[in-house]
This record gives C-alpha cells, structure tokens and sequence, in this order.
C-alpha cells in the first residue's frame, strides 16, 4: 500500500488514513497515491504554496473495523491535528462523524444520498466488508438520511446536488438540510459563496467530498456520473469562501479507470485547496 506520508506522526498537522471498505479500497488508495504527489501545491494565480504549513503523515488502510472510525476521528481531532481519510464509498462518512458532535458538515456531491430503502450492484461493491451484508437502509445511498436522523439536518450544508427524488427533497426540507444545487451554484456564485461564508463563520467544520460533484467531462471515474457538475474553478472559489475551523475532511466515491489518472489528478488537487485552509 502506498503512503501519503511526507512527515513522522508527531510533526504533522494532518493525519490521513484509508477506509477498509469497499471491494476496490486497495486500487483506489494506490491510484490516488501514485498522483498525490505529481500535483504541485503552488498556485500561480494566488502566488502562493497551498501546503506550506501542511505536514501530512499516513496510516494507510486501517486494520480495524469500519465502526470504530469514528473514535479514530474524534482522537485525531482532540490531538489538534487535521483528519483526512479517503474512501471507496461514502457510507464511511457516517461513521467518521460517529463521535463528532460540534461541527458543521458540509458535502460537495452530486447525490443527496437521503433514499432510505434502496440498494443496487454498484453500492454492494463500493460499500462491501468481508463477511457482513449489507443493508437497503443503511449504504452508500443513505447514509446521509441516517446521519440526519441521528444528529439532525440543521448544521448540514450540501453543495452540487443535482440528482435526487421527491421522497429526498421532503426529507431535506423537513429536517432543514441546507442544499444547493450545481446550477445554482453556477447562476448564482455570489450567493452561494455567502451562504457558506455565513453557515461555516466561527465553526469547526467538516468536508465531505464526493468526486463525483465535479462534471463527469472532468471527472470520469465515478461510481454515478450525473451531467451537469460543477467544475474546478467554481469549487476553487467555494472553497476560498470556507470560513471556520476545519477539523477534517474526506475525498470518496473515485473509481479508478486503467490508463486513465485524470480524475485522480483532480481529486488530489481538490484535497490539496481544502487542506490549504487548515488554520495553524
């Protein structure tokens, strides 16, 4: 397994760690390594390096079981140190918040993921855990239904939906899920960029994004690509706009195509503009 690590445990100011979950984690953790670092952390435009006060050290795929996720992240935290995992499908999300509390979410995803009682090939694959079955009502498709329920819609703030059905928008509206979708992301940037400005001001944030919020042009390996993404400069300036404590972050739902890196380059280059907002 491949490592993101550039700095010993103890130097680092973010702690990174891969979900065992999912038939393809080892693939996907190894494909995005091998770009990790062939992207340049200095941006021309804001003549700056985005990683220089960043020091990532690497565990690797973790060795316990998904449920206990959620400790790991919260210990993480508690250390004053920024916590990132990658993984395969995002029903590990759910248990990364487990223990999380005082935060505000915020997930850039082109699904709402509130479809309580459905499943389907693709989600048994990316959510799969060897010699335990899954669940209608607890995968990749709902894991933000149940996140919801447990800890209410309220401190929630979904960006690039573009792909969801009447049951889900009830669902959103009822428990008060923020939501903004890629077009009006796009008609209205200003807005939008307020909007999380004003959700995210004096609070510990969390990120949670799916790759597949970007458009499927760019962004082709994808377990469900939805026309009509967002696209990285519009990410760019949403991010620019975070205005808070971030605490963690995770990057999902990349499926690897051979010959083909251009997603993961983006993913990388994603993740590194969100790190760049760690406050040291």
């Amino acid at each position: 397994m491949k490592s993101l690590t550039e700095y010993p445990e103890n130097e680092a100011n973010v702690i990174s760690f891969t979900a065992p979950i999912g038939k393809r984690a080892s693939e996907m953790q190894d494909s995005f390594s091998d770009v990790w670092w062939a992207v340049e952390t200095f941006d021309p435009d804001k003549k700056k390096n985005l990683f220089q006060n960043i020091k990532v050290h690497d565990f690797g795929m973790l060795s316990e079981p998904v449920e206990t996720i959620g400790k790991k992240v919260k210990s993480i935290i508690e250390s004053h140190k920024v916590s990132f995992m990658l993984s395969y499908g995002h029903l590990a999300t759910l248990y990364a918040l487990k223990e999380l509390n005082d935060i505000k979410l915020v997930v850039f995803d082109a699904h709402a993921d509130c479809n309580l009682g459905y499943i389907d090939e693709r989600i048994e694959d990316q959510d799969f855990r060897e010699g335990q079955k899954l669940s209608e009502n607890l995968n990749d498709s709902n894991w933000l239904y149940n996140y919801v329920k447990e800890k209410g819609g309220g401190k929630v703030l979904a960006i690039g939906f573009r792909s969801f059905n009447e049951a889900e928008m009830d669902f959103m509206n009822k428990n008060k899920i923020g939501y903004i979708t890629s077009t009006d992301l796009k008609k209205r940037p200003e807005v939008v960029r307020s909007v999380l400005w004003n959700f995210t001001q004096g609070s510990n944030v969390y990120i949670s994004l799916d790759i597949d919020v970007f458009d499927p042009s760019i962004a082709p390996a994808v377990h469900f690509p939805e026309p009509n993404g967002i696209f990285f400069d519009q990410f760019q300036q949403v991010i620019g706009d975070l205005n808070g404590q971030l605490v963690g972050l995770d990057l999902c739902c990349l499926s690897p195509i051979a010959g083909n890196k251009v997603t993961e380059f983006l993913a990388a280059r994603a993740v590194k503009e969100i790190l760049s907002k760690v406050k040291v």
